[in-house]
């Protein structure tokens, strides 16, 4: 951290955040504001006038240093990936001992990348970095892998007699914290890098990083999942391979209409009369949908589904009161209960349905008020008294499973 301070100095607190940083988080929301922008908007305050840093700031962030300021984060694991390629090549000594030792490279060089070694070299040394990186645009990302080899090539050999990852890691600290000499690095033969191979290598090592973290986010979706219902690791698995098959809005989750399609497949005895029947899946969608965003990701559906086919009494009949509930008031009417029976009655095409939920209705509330609320528990007494209910909730013999 050899320079922070130094950085903030240089500019008035006030101009950085106005200028720099909230003015950018208009105008990438999607980025906003991350830790590490601070320093290269302050360093660029220096030598330039208010726009013209907002818009190399905008160019830093999203031509040399693209997704280092994303949720994921995956641009520094690209860029220490693509470091690791070309050490093993240009290095090898340094790269097998790194490897002996255990050293992570994205221990030092997420530092050195992430503010354009402006927080890791002197201002000084730094600034002549960038004003190399500016000159090779487009390319200019390839300078600050040729930086971090010549840094690494020039104490090669002080590296190499370490005998673990934190004594090299706080050697580079060091040494770096006192390079003041930038013709120091040009003395290094190194072999220039060529911008549009680097481009490559980012393109190709992006989507083994974000295959990789969409592994990991699976793995651990699908345990939480695991952990909330019946579901089986590997039966999600299979599940998210189909559900992947169906139309999602922005890749995220699916709408009213395809999970009436899903819902169909598990629950072929639904499809009958279509406005009931569209009527009741829709309720069942908004009792699922958690975050009430009209679409349910594959968590939600899991959810759901896990209920109605492998879900304990109990289970069922809190996603039935849910069913009937739907404004999340914490009771059902009359009015509720006379909607939902008529919908399932239709949907198993029960001859004169109409005059048999009303039958059903009467019996309800032949010893209660009419205008009765009735909460989870007065409803679950109710359903063990409506045998379409618990035909329709997988309450006639619970133990079967789908």
């Amino acid at each position: 951290m050899a320079d922070e301070a130094a950085v903030e100095d240089l500019v008035q607190v006030p101009t950085l955040g106005s200028v720099g940083l909230v003015a950018y988080s208009w105008k990438n929301p999607n980025v906003g504001y991350c830790q590490g922008m601070n320093f290269i908007a302050a360093a660029l305050l220096v030598f330039m006038t208010e726009e013209e840093s907002f818009w190399m700031l905008s160019h830093i962030v999203e031509q040399i240093l693209p997704n280092y300021f994303n949720k994921s984060l995956s641009g520094s694991r690209v860029d220490a990936r693509i470091l690791s390629h070309y050490l093993k090549k240009r290095i090898p000594k340094l790269f097998k001992h790194f490897q002996k030792i255990n050293l992570e490279l994205s221990v030092f060089c997420t530092h050195w990348f992430l503010c354009l070694y402006v927080t890791a070299l002197p201002v000084e040394t730094a600034f002549r970095i960038w004003d190399w990186t500016f000159y090779h645009a487009p390319y200019g990302a390839k300078v600050i892998f040729e930086t971090a080899l010549s840094i690494l090539k020039l104490h090669e050999k002080k590296l190499l007699a370490t005998q673990d990852d934190t004594e090299a890691a706080l050697l580079l600290n060091e040494e770096t914290s006192k390079f003041f000499d930038y013709n120091e690095l040009l003395s290094v033969e190194i072999k220039p890098l060529e911008g549009n191979k680097v481009n490559t290598l980012r393109d190709k090592f992006k989507k083994e990083i974000d295959q990789e973290i969409r592994a990991r986010d699976a793995t651990i979706r699908n345990q939480e999942i695991s952990n909330l219902t019946h579901l089986e690791i590997s039966e999600l698995e299979t599940l998210h391979e189909q559900f992947l098959k169906h139309p999602t809005v922005n890749d995220f989750g699916i709408d009213l209409e395809t999970f009436k399609k899903v819902i169909l497949v598990s629950f072929p005895e639904w499809n009958s009369e279509q406005g009931a029947r569209d009527e009741f899946l829709s309720r069942l969608f908004r009792s699922w949908d958690i975050n009430q965003d009209h679409l349910l990701d594959f968590k939600e559906l899991m959810l759901g589904l896990a209920v109605l086919c492998k879900g304990t009494i109990d289970e069922k009949l809190e996603l039935c009161f849910k069913t009937f509930d739907v404004s999340n008031s914490g009771h059902v009417t009359r009015s509720d209960i006379q909607d939902v029976l008529g919908m399932i009655y239709k949907i198993y095409e029960t001859e004169d349905s109409e005059k048999e939920v009303e039958i059903m209705i009467d019996i309800i509330f032949q010893n209660r008020n009419p205008d009765a609320k009735f909460q989870a528990s007065e409803f679950s007494e109710i359903i063990f008294t409506q045998p379409m209910l618990q035909k329709c909730f997988q309450l006639e013999n619970p133990k079967e499973m789908r």
